[in-house]
């Protein structure tokens, strides 16, 4: 859980800085999961409680700090994987 709230604090301090370079926004967001989960694991603590506590923490701040253009990439690419809703 600890892992997974350095990791995620982490990423929504570095995405703060990502404005001029929209593309490391979900580069950020999209590791930071991951990495919790293989440094979890690696320490033998639970992965799937950091990945929960990482991806709750991401959910409630992380639109905060990245730009219109990332959730315009979201939104094409769940249109392009699942179709219209």
């Amino acid at each position: 859980m600890i892992i997974g709230f350095v990791f995620s604090v982490t990423t929504l301090f570095l995405s703060r800085f990502t404005r001029r370079a929209p593309i490391f926004e979900p580069l950020l967001l999209c590791t930071a999961p991951i990495l919790t989960y293989t440094l979890s694991d690696s320490l033998i603590m639970s992965a799937p409680v950091g990945v929960l506590t990482s991806g709750i923490i991401l959910g409630k701040y992380g639109h905060l700090n990245v730009s219109g253009s990332f959730f315009s990439l979201v939104i094409n690419l769940n249109r392009t994987q699942f179709g219209d809703i």
